[in-house]
Order: C-alpha cells, then structure tokens, then sequence
C-alpha cells in the first residue's frame, strides 16, 4: 500500500475514533516537559564539551588521600578484581582499602579471597589493603559507615564489590576536588557483562545514554539527581556533617537527597560529575533478574522522595536549579510511569487495534529519534570508548520499546511500594535492620 495513502486512512481512523484524545496528553507531556527536559540536558551536554575544549588542562597541586569502602557481600573470587583495579591506580597519593565482608560467616569465599588480595599487595607503596569481617550481617549501610568509622582519607570512595574502576579513575577524582566547594562526585557507569544477551546489552545502552550523559548535563546546573551507591565519591568531612549513610533503602538517594538539602544554607557546595572517572558492574542477565532489582530501585525511590523527604523537597530547602530538576525527576519518574499503565489498558479496550498500532508507533518513532540523537551525542562529544559503543548501534532499535516497558514497570513498582511498602524488604540488609528505618 501506497505509504501517502495509508497515512490519510490511518489519520482519518484517528479523526473518526476520536483518538487525538489519546494523543493530546501524550502531545502535552512531550511539549511541556520531555522535550524541554531533553533540550536542556542536550544544551548543558554541548556547554560542557565547550568548556572542556577551552579549558586548560590543571595539574593537581595536591594528592588527597583516599578511603575506599568497598561493600562485599557474595562475590567470591570477584573481589579480587575490584581491589586490584584501585591498587594499580594511576595516582601517586595515598589509597587505602577497606573490604568490608557483610556476612562474614555465611561469605567465607568473599572473606577468604580478600584476604589473600590483602597479603598480595601487602607491602605495595601508598596502598594498604584492610580486611574487615563482619560476622553478624548488618546490610549495605552498616557496612558504609563501619568503613567511614576506620577511614582517614580526606575523600571517600564508596564502591560495590562487584564493581571495578579504569585505572586514571581516582586522579580524575581528586582534581574535581581541588575545588574546596565540590561535596561530593558521581562518576560515569559501564556495564560490565554488557555483551552477554540482550537484556545486558539494552542495560549498557541505558547506562551511558539514560544516566551518563543525563547526570554530565545536569552537573552543569549542580542538580546531580544522584550518585550512585555502586561508585559514588564524597568529602570526608561532609560525610562526618551528615551523620553518614542512614539506615534502609536507596541510601544512595538518600544520601544525594540530603546533601541537595543544604544547598539553599551553602549555595557555594557542588555536586560534582566526572564522566573520565570510569567503573564497570555487573548487571542482572535475565528479565526476571532486572525486573526484580528494578522493583527495589523504583519502589525505593518512591519511599525516599514522597515517605521520607517530601518535606525536603521545597524551594527553601534546596538551590533553585536543584528544585526544579528534582520536581522534573518526580514528574518523570512518578506520574508519567503512573500515566502509561492508565493509558494501555485505555487504549487497547477503547479503539480498534490499527489505531493502537498507529498510535504506539507515533510514539515509537518519536523515541527512537531522541534516542539515536541521545547516542550521537553522546558517541561525539563523552564516550572514551567509541569504537566499542559503536557495536550497540543495531541494539538501538529496541530502545524505545525497553523504554516503555521499564518505565511501565517504574509504575508497578510505585504501586507496589504504595500498597505492600516493598521497602520494609529489601535484600540490601536483613529484616531486623529494616524494621527500625524510618
């Protein structure tokens, strides 16, 4: 069929079924939110490329030390490599590592193959390796602040054991914090199984495309949304301020959340983002195993900014800039995923399935353009790696459609979170930990 003519049957199916009622949220959402949000984000990208272009390049005048906490739990031999990858960093100051085994007990392979890394690199200079047993399991967060407790580093690392860093990660680091007004940094994340099937393949793709380039443009406004719990930097100093990581879900967020807080009493404190600062962690390789660690993020994410912190998320509580992304976050992140499962169902029981078929690939077409625009972008103006980036170019036509799938799933997960309070069951600590969050 003649594409002309089966575009005016399908617009006049639109017209007869009233189906721009369908579209005309959809148009006002994009309008008024999308678009300007991607256009922000992309203006903020190619500002931080100019700036790097005429910018001189600073050589350190100092080399804080550095604490990791690497929070280790089942990884096995695994550990290994992450601590290997911080020994043989390119940076002259000091490092030292703490391996904190949550578990100990039931963990003894992860316990026994940092301890072997430790003696290994026992008497390497400006390093030092600690092992540190935990025998009665206390969760992520304990594990943070056990490290915090011990470390004496001016700048902390906080780092999964499952995650391993390029070897220039660190010096990168330390020269944001030259700055004496930079807090905190995040830094960018690859997947590190990223070639194994599809599911890993379209994770990779979200990772430099939904949080790598989303988090470069938004540190550009001091709005980081947040830095990750996997491979995340902090002022020492700062993290002693705030008491540490608190107890419970996403404390990662939570983290990001309250540092954001202060922002409006120190309107001088940044949030950093070092995107030549590079970790690579394994992502889940199943549906089943993505849809689960989504359940927990997402639903988490609701508990933090709408149980937890909806009293902090005000205009005097936070910077202007960091106000107005955060409440872009919340309408991405919470009505829109809540908007889409309202919208399916609608659709499919109200017009016939060639006006379904042609609405949904209006909408495909329309993300699978930000999405190879988003992918050039970021192959031109960030990627370290772009003859590697270029093998996920075939992957970029499902893009669109894992978008919507997972987004629809942020959905389920709010639901979720609001009904069974899934928060109170997270696998990041043990039950009698949840219990006592608030």
């Amino acid at each position: 069929m003649d594409f002309a003519l089966y575009f005016k049957i399908m617009t006049n199916a639109i017209l007869k079924y009233d189906a721009y009622r369908y579209l005309l949220p959809i148009f006002v959402m994009v309008l008024l939110v999308e678009m300007p949000y991607y256009g922000i984000i992309f203006i903020l990208v190619l500002k931080s490329y100019f700036q790097k272009l005429n910018s001189r390049n600073v050589d350190l005048y100092y080399y804080p030390s550095f604490s990791v906490i690497i929070t280790c739990y089942s990884e096995g031999k695994d550990i290994e490599k992450s601590i290997e990858t911080l020994i043989e960093q390119c940076y002259p100051g000091k490092i030292e590592i703490f391996a904190v085994v949550d578990g100990a007990t039931q963990n003894k392979a992860t316990l026994d193959a940092a301890k072997k890394i430790a003696k290994k690199y026992a008497n390497y200079p400006q390093r030092k390796v600690i092992v540190v047993p935990k025998y009665v399991r206390g969760g992520r967060v304990s594990s943070l602040n056990t490290g915090l407790k011990l470390a004496h580093g001016e700048i902390i690392m906080a780092l999964d054991g499952d995650t391993s860093c390029d070897n220039q990660t660190i010096l990168y680091v330390a020269k944001q914090f030259q700055d004496s007004n930079v807090v905190a940094s995040s830094g960018g994340m690859r997947v590190r199984n990223a070639k194994v099937n599809l599911v890993t393949k379209l994770q990779s793709l979200e990772y430099v495309l939904g949080i790598h380039l989303a988090k470069l443009g938004l540190a550009e406004v001091n709005s980081v949304n947040n830095i990750s719990g996997a491979f995340g930097f902090f002022r020492h100093s700062m993290l002693k301020q705030i008491g540490g990581w608190r107890s419970g879900s996403a404390e990662d967020l939570d983290l990001t959340t309250r540092l954001q807080s202060l922002f409006s009493r120190h309107p001088k404190h940044r949030i950093a983002h070092t995107p030549e600062a590079m970790s690579h962690t394994d992502a889940p390789e199943s549906w089943k195993g993505l849809f689960l660690q989504r359940l927990r993020w997402d639903g988490d994410m609701f508990f933090i900014w709408i149980r937890r912190y909806r009293h902090r998320i005000i205009f005097r509580f936070m910077s202007k800039s960091a106000f107005f992304v955060t409440w872009g976050g919340l309408i991405f992140n919470l009505v829109v995923p809540l908007a889409i499962i309202i919208y399916i169902p609608y659709t499919l029981f109200n017009y016939p399935i060639e006006v379904v078929f042609w609405l949904f690939a209006i909408t495909y077409i329309y993300y699978l353009i930000i999405t190879v625009l988003s992918f050039v972008i970021m192959i031109a103006l960030i990627s370290e790696r772009p003859a590697y980036d270029l093998y996920f170019v075939p992957y970029l036509v499902f893009m669109p459609l894992y978008q919507f799938i997972m987004r629809a799933w942020t959905g389920v997960a709010i639901i979720y979170e609001l009904v069974l309070k899934t928060h109170n069951y997270s696998s990041m600590a043990p039950w009698w930990v949840l219990k006592n969050k608030q």
